[in-house]
């Protein structure tokens, strides 16, 4: 799931110039952006004093009562948790949930 301010930051970042990605691979991006992602209103306040510009994240992660954020930004480890939302890495997330469903 992602709040519609996350879609917008993804698919901007994509049309970088320092990835070079042509327009019908950034077609196929925002194809599969519409189809299996979630928008979600992250209409939660939240404060994120180190990176504020990373608010919004945790923003729609308490807004849709997630289980887990997944992230690789390491700006989020100290934190840990927020609210019943458990930060993890993909690596954590494979180790806890992934790979025990196998």
């Amino acid at each position: 799931m992602a709040s519609q301010e996350i879609l917008t930051e993804y698919r901007e970042g994509l049309r970088r110039p320092k990835f070079g990605l042509p327009e019908p691979v950034l077609a196929q991006w925002d194809d599969r952006f519409r189809s299996a992602v979630a928008e979600w209103p992250a209409d939660v306040p939240v404060s994120f004093p180190r990176d504020f510009k990373d608010a919004k994240f945790l923003a729609c992660a308490l807004a849709a009562d997630a289980d887990f954020f997944i992230t690789g930004d390491l700006d989020f480890a100290e934190a840990g948790k927020v609210g019943r939302t458990k930060i993890v890495s993909v690596r954590q997330f494979d180790e806890m949930v992934l790979r025990p469903l196998q």
